[in-house]
């Protein structure tokens, strides 16, 4: 993965003399690559918390995707106080590509990368700790902690999680034909991911080099679950290791894609649909993946009873017909199977194009679904 110079316009700015980049010699370089579109709201946060890491071998790579704001300006005076930051111009393109743009770019000299999102906060010994993980298990692809959830209806709120919310400390996977909890010694292997995807934004891992190389660049057909297939195809071989300390604080706000059930739910069908379809998944895993569904929709089903039980006891008789309505859905996702769910998402008009969300030419994430032939 060297630097590409033909492909993406480079801003090339003088640093000033007075730069701060401390590098520590003896450190493995990371690599952490930040997809920027009309970002400028929380985008100064984001960069401050990489340039105050307590690991200081890093360059930070940001993909200007098309912004119309003023992020280019905010990543161009960053640029002018420190080194290790460098960005990268091209038309929007949505997220996943533009991650790749920047995977593209790394320095031939990284050992480590990350995906870190424009709107997010890492902790300050997050690199650090991520990084000793990794040498600690010489046969992880990855390294992940848990995030901390802050914003909502003010951007310094707290954030208390609903009985949606999956978080990267509580994690899940298939044990034999149940669902159980993973101990905090124990990996996020592909039996946690046929489940749900437990990490909540892609900046919570840290990846090495090899295993990216191993399994490709993210498909950008597979937005907005393109970082679920990713970590799905790296567990296919390996595992990612486990930190039980928040690594990144994770900010709610009105356009997080993972606040939209629907779409997650669909994104979820695709995810699934294309381990069953490849060639590189085993049969005993594809036969894991169909169960992990199956169980999923169970827990489903009885949340929803749940909901609307509460709903019958509130005499909220609107309330209670939408869960029996989302019952009755689950169960037939559970019949159906995750490559029978997705076909039946199109009829009822889900559309996979959600690329209109990266792109800023439409609000709308889920559209009327044009006929396939």
């Amino acid at each position: 993965m060297g630097r590409s110079t033909h492909a993406n316009e480079r801003a090339t700015l003088p640093v000033a003399a007075d730069c701060s980049s401390p590098r520590s010699v003896g450190e493995p370089l990371v690599s952490i690559i930040m997809a920027v579109y009309n970002g400028e709201k929380y985008l100064n946060d984001a960069i401050t918390s990489v340039v105050n890491q307590s690991y200081t071998s890093w360059e930070l790579i940001v993909v200007n995707d098309g912004s119309t704001d003023g992020s280019e300006q905010d990543i161009l005076a960053w640029m002018l106080n420190d080194s290790r930051i460098i960005m990268i111009r091209q038309p929007n393109s949505g997220v996943a590509n533009a991650r790749n743009t920047g995977l593209a770019n790394v320095s031939e000299h990284c050992h480590y990368t990350m995906f870190f999102d424009q709107d997010d906060i890492l902790a300050p010994n997050a690199l650090k700790l991520l990084a000793q993980a990794l040498s600690n298990d010489r046969t992880a692809a990855g390294a992940h902690g848990y995030e901390e959830m802050f914003g909502g209806r003010s951007d310094h709120q707290s954030f208390a999680p609903s009985r949606y919310t999956h978080t990267s400390g509580e994690r899940k996977c298939v044990r034999g034909t149940v669902v159980d909890d993973l101990l905090p010694d124990e990996p996020t292997s592909l039996s946690a991911f046929v489940l749900t995807n437990p990490i909540v934004t892609p900046g919570l891992v840290l990846l090495r080099r090899t295993s990216l190389d191993n399994v490709g660049a993210l498909d950008s057909s597979m937005a907005p679950s393109d970082d679920w297939d990713l970590w799905m195809r790296i567990c296919r071989t390996s595992h990612l290791t486990y930190v039980h300390k928040p690594v990144l604080k994770y900010r709610v706000h009105e356009n997080n894609n993972s606040r939209n059930h629907r779409l997650m739910v669909f994104a979820r069908h695709k995810v699934f649909t294309k381990v069953l379809k490849s060639d590189l998944y085993s049969r005993e895993q594809k036969k894991l993946t169909r169960l992990g569904f199956r169980l999923c929709q169970v827990r489903n089903i009885m949340f929803r009873i749940e909901e609307a039980r509460n709903c019958i006891v509130q005499s909220d008789r609107h309330g209670a017909f939408m869960s029996v309505l989302r019952i009755a859905t689950h169960v037939a996702y559970y019949l159906l199977g995750p490559d029978g769910a997705a076909n039946w998402d199109r009829l009822r008009g889900i559309n996979n194009e959600f690329a209109a969300r990266g792109t800023g030419k439409s609000d709308h994430l889920i559209q009327a679904a044009a006929p396939r032939s």
